[in-house]
């Protein structure tokens, strides 16, 4: 691990608090989720603001899980990609701890246009022609006392190297960015910085990991989660023997195995939809409603037809 150079460490203090909830989903998008290791080279804490609870040699200790649906929004970049999240439950999220002290990413802005956080990658990149990986955070909620406009907090894994085998494809899901493989650069970078206060932890990644990716569910196991779906709802006998119907229609269209079906399948799909719309605000709910037609147009798309 000698070759791993030392990041700068700079973590923005506040008192908000991240209130992860979501409604129940019924076609969540694939996600994947990196564990990543350091440790604490260098602390600098004029104001006591740690007390003391970070020293050099601990650990450095987190996560970030993403959606890996997401499009390259710099397509114009034909030797990167560029992932723009917000930081919410399904979307991005982001967690690091160091002994008792935890940090965690929050969602400082909804507006679509103005993400949270970034995953770029970099296949022969540039006039180095080099090879890269970095993460960039930005909303970090600690244990501080600052006020609501010194949130913002930037936090950065950057590593690069000059080996062209390291990063094999910019699509997501990506090469796992082990640190083995990265020579010129390996940081971890937690911008910290609150009011009057400021600390600096540097740091060097000893280990990145990663969960298996699993597989994209295909439109007959989607369908068949759409009819599970549909009992956990409740309904009386006559509008789910109704809603059941049209589903194992679409099922049987779909198990024929002949592609001309598909076009049954989506017309059953569409009629259930219809069904669920008859029924939405009256003998089920909206949310419910709303979910059940989200998990059909799904699974319409799929088909493509």
């Amino acid at each position: 691990m000698s070759r791993f150079l030392t990041a700068l460490s700079a973590i923005l203090i506040c008192p908000l608090l991240l209130i992860a909830g979501s409604d129940r989903a019924y076609a969540s998008p694939p996600t994947a989720t990196i564990h990543f290791r350091a440790i604490v080279d260098f602390v600098f804490d004029p104001d006591n603001v740690l007390g003391e609870k970070v020293q050099v040699g601990d650990e450095i200790e987190g996560s970030y899980t993403f959606d890996t649906t997401k499009l390259d929004t710099r397509p114009d970049i034909l030797d990167a990609g560029i992932y723009e999240y917000q930081n919410s439950p399904g979307e991005f999220e982001w967690t690091a701890q160091i002994g008792e002290l935890t940090w965690t990413a929050i969602d400082i802005d909804p507006t679509p246009e103005n993400a949270d956080s970034r995953i770029s990658v970099y296949d022969n990149f540039g006039a180095a022609q080099h090879d890269g990986y970095r993460l960039d955070v930005k909303g970090v909620d600690d244990f501080g006392d600052c006020g609501p406009d010194f949130h913002l907090t930037d936090v950065t894994m950057n590593l690069s190297t000059y080996d062209l085998n390291t990063i094999t494809s910019l699509d997501l899901p990506r090469t796992l960015p082990d640190p083995l493989h990265f020579e010129a650069a390996n940081q971890l970078i937690l911008w910290i910085n609150c009011s009057n206060y400021f600390y600096e932890i540097r740091a060097h990644l000893t280990e990145l990991t990663t969960e298996p990716i699993p597989e994209p569910k295909g439109p007959i196991e989607l369908l068949n989660d759409l009819i599970a779906d549909v009992l956990e709802v409740n309904l009386s006998g006559g509008i789910q023997n109704s809603f059941d119907q049209k589903l194992e229609g679409a099922l049987r269209s779909l198990d024929d195995l002949n592609q001309h079906n598909n076009v049954a399948a989506v017309n059953a799909l569409n009629a259930f939809i219809n069904a669920v719309n008859a029924q939405k605000g009256n003998q089920i709910s909206i949310e419910n409603a709303d979910d059940l037609i989200a998990a059909a147009q799904i699974i319409i798309a799929q088909l493509g037809t």
